[in-house]
């Protein structure tokens, strides 16, 4: 007898078409009918989660059950789980044999340690074709378009499935260890609808492109991944590949299960994989407002995240009858402490670096109780020094550190990923 999950691990390609299609289906219904399916997903999670022993305790210390939850904003009446509880309960599961026939994927690590991701078939079919359903959002049809990827080594260049010879997902790919000479050559070659890298890497290849004055391919799309990149950014990357910007917001958690169309203003989310509610700075927690982003993936139902803390900052809300966010700014736990006492945090040097002028990219890094590292890179365009802009960046940030904080200043063509393949704009080694 076919053990069940390696039967749905052979069918995997069969659920990932058919949940890409249910959640096509799932945007036709009405903004009611969708309240009442997240509903009756969430109090089936609940009452999953109720009988693990990390929630009997944690719903115990709160008062709830899921008797409790009796409409959608009751999601609020329950406890958060943390990032940290999150990767020790995962660490103990993958000790059993029953995480051994599952999908394991990592996070990044960069809020410092890598948490581990366990997923049966079916759920990761869900987690997989979460990203191809967020293009479609955003405007791009995978399945009869041409994209081009990234992809390490020479071997994935010019292969083809059976699929992608019948014209179905179009797949061309670049080696992530070409110069990028090669690259935009082979951008222009392909001539791609959409691109799909890591953030940092489209930078890297837009910033060579503004440098040479080169002509590059723009393709009616394209995704950056990794990283959620910020409005100076969003600038530079759309001065060289075109419009068609598509923003996907997420995490390995529980998927991307947010898009920002090209040329609007808000993160649409996807409500067929996720309800949302945030925590705010008074520890309340609302289903709209300013705060701390918490998600309950409706898809993942044998290791249920019920308010899982993703960590970042958002402003959440509603427009046309669907949830969105409004504005994400970034980590909510990054902190610079001085000897002092005094401490620097993520949200004014976001806020400040949002609006500074003549520089495209900048990021800080605590070398020490003593200094900061200051990396930026300098619009093409700018007309002013060097060292002009570094009074005007000492001016602007000053106040922000220690009174005798050594602030250094570094210029870089683009700024480089950290070990995590991220460009974090906040970062301490200490």
């Amino acid at each position: 007898m076919i053990n069940k999950t390696v039967l749905e691990d052979k069918l995997f390609n069969a659920y990932a078409g058919m949940y890409f299609f249910s959640m096509q289906a799932f945007e036709k219904r009405s903004a009611e009918s969708k309240r009442q399916y997240q509903f009756r997903k969430i109090r089936a999670l609940l009452e999953k989660a109720a009988r693990l022993p990390i929630y009997q305790k944690k719903f115990a210390d709160a008062g709830v059950s899921p008797e409790d939850f009796r409409e959608l904003s009751d999601l609020t009446k329950f406890p958060v789980l943390t990032k940290e509880e999150y990767r020790s309960w995962m660490q103990e599961e993958l000790k059993t044999e029953e995480a051994k026939l599952y999908k394991t994927t990592r996070t990044s690590g960069s809020t410092g340690i890598p948490t581990v991701n366990i997923y049966p078939p079916k759920e990761y079919a869900h987690h997989y074709m979460a990203d191809f359903f967020g293009w479609w959002m955003g405007g791009y049809n995978p399945f009869t378009g041409l994209s081009l990827t990234r992809q390490p080594g020479d071997a994935a260049v010019g292969q083809r499935s059976l699929i992608q010879k019948l014209g179905i997902l179009r797949r061309e790919c670049f080696d992530t260890h070409w110069d990028r000479q090669r690259i935009v050559e082979r951008i222009n070659e392909v001539k791609p609808d959409f691109i799909l890298a890591n953030s940092s890497e489209l930078l890297y290849i837009a910033q060579y492109v503004l440098d040479k004055g080169l002509e590059m391919h723009k393709p009616r799309f394209f995704c950056p991944t990794g990283e959620n990149i910020d409005g100076r950014t969003e600038k530079l990357l759309t001065s060289v590949y075109g419009k068609g910007l598509i923003n996907i917001y997420g995490g390995t958690e529980m998927a991307d299960f947010a898009v920002k169309r090209p040329g609007s203003k808000v993160y649409r989310i996807i409500e067929s994989l996720v309800a949302v509610c945030v925590r705010e700075d008074t520890g309340e927690l609302k289903m709209h407002g300013k705060g701390s982003i918490l998600v309950t993936p409706l898809f993942r139902e044998r290791y249920p995240l019920i308010n899982y803390e993703l960590g970042d900052y958002v402003e959440l809300g509603e427009r046309k009858g669907n949830d969105c966010i409004f504005r994400i700014k970034g980590r909510c736990n990054d902190i610079f402490n001085w000897k002092s006492g005094k401490q620097t945090i993520f949200m004014r040097l976001y806020e400040i670096s949002e609006k500074l002028e003549d520089i495209f990219q900048i990021r800080f890094i605590q070398k020490s109780y003593e200094q900061v590292l200051i990396q930026a890179v300098k619009d093409p365009k700018s007309e002013k020094s060097e060292e002009e802009l570094e009074q005007y960046l000492l001016e602007q940030f000053r106040d922000q550190f220690d009174t005798d904080t050594r602030i250094v200043i570094e210029w870089k063509d683009v700024l480089p990923p950290d070990k995590n393949g991220k460009i974090r704009i906040m970062s301490s080694e200490l």
